[in-house]
C-alpha cells in the first residue's frame, strides 16, 4: 500500500464534520482535488471569515438577534453566523456589491444557507452547518463545506476507477482533478440556480 492508498481509506472518516478518525485538513482535499480555483479564493476568504464568526453563544436573550441565533442552534440544530454586507465589507475592505458577488459560488455549491432570523430588522444569518448524530448516538456538527468536499471525494475516486482503474484521485492528473471538479460543480451550481 502507498501512502495516497493510506490517505484514501482515512478520508470519508477525516472529511466528515463529526471530527472521528484520523484528521486531515479539508483545505488540503480541496486544493488537490482543484476546488480554491473553481469557488474562488475570495470566496473561500469570505467562507472562512463567516465560519469563524459562527455563534456558540447561549440564548440568555431570546429577543435579541445573537438569542435568535443561538436558539437557532439549539433549538434548530443550525450553526451560523450573523454578518452584515457592511461588515462583511468592512472586513474585506470591499462593496457591499463584492460581498454579494463573492457569496453567490458559497450559496450555489450549499456551502451557506441564508435565512431570517429577524423579518422587522431584515436580518439573516448564514448558516454553516448543522447537527447530526453518527450511528453511536454522538452528536457533532457536519459543516456543509466538509459535506461537498467528503461527496466530491467520493464522486472523483469513482471517476479515478472508471478511467484508471485505480480508486484513488492521485491517478488522475492535476489538469484532470480540476475539470473532473469543475465539471461536477458547475452541475451542482445549475441545480442550486434550478431550485432557486
Amino acid at each position: 500500500m502507498n501512502e495516497h492508498d493510506d490517505n484514501e481509506e482515512h478520508i470519508s472518516e477525516a472529511a466528515t464534520a463529526a471530527g472521528f478518525g484520523t484528521f486531515v485538513p479539508h483545505y488540503t482535499v480541496e486544493i488537490k482535488m482543484g476546488v480554491p480555483p473553481v469557488i474562488g479564493a475570495e470566496s473561500l476568504l469570505l467562507y472562512d471569515y463567516i465560519r469563524a464568526n459562527a455563534y456558540f453563544g447561549s440564548p440568555k436573550k431570546a429577543s435579541t438577534l445573537l438569542g435568535k441565533l443561538a436558539l437557532l442552534r439549539t433549538r434548530d440544530g443550525k450553526l451560523g453566523a450573523w454578518l452584515s454586507y457592511a461588515r462583511l465589507a468592512e472586513a474585506f475592505g470591499w462593496s457591499a456589491a463584492t460581498v454579494a458577488r463573492h457569496l453567490v459560488p458559497l450559496r450555489e455549491v450549499g456551502w451557506i444557507r441564508s435565512i431570517e432570523i429577524d423579518r422587522s430588522l431584515r436580518a439573516h444569518a448564514y448558516v454553516i452547518g448543522e447537527s447530526v448524530s453518527n450511528s453511536q448516538g454522538t452528536h457533532a456538527w457536519q459543516f456543509y463545506r466538509e459535506a461537498m468536499t467528503e461527496a466530491l471525494h467520493r464522486a472523483m475516486t469513482r471517476h479515478a476507477l472508471d478511467v484508471r482503474d485505480h480508486a484513488s484521485i492521485y491517478v488522475l492528473t492535476p489538469q484532470e482533478r480540476l475539470a473532473f471538479t469543475r465539471e461536477w460543480i458547475e452541475r451542482r451550481r445549475a441545480q442550486s440556480r434550478a431550485a432557486a
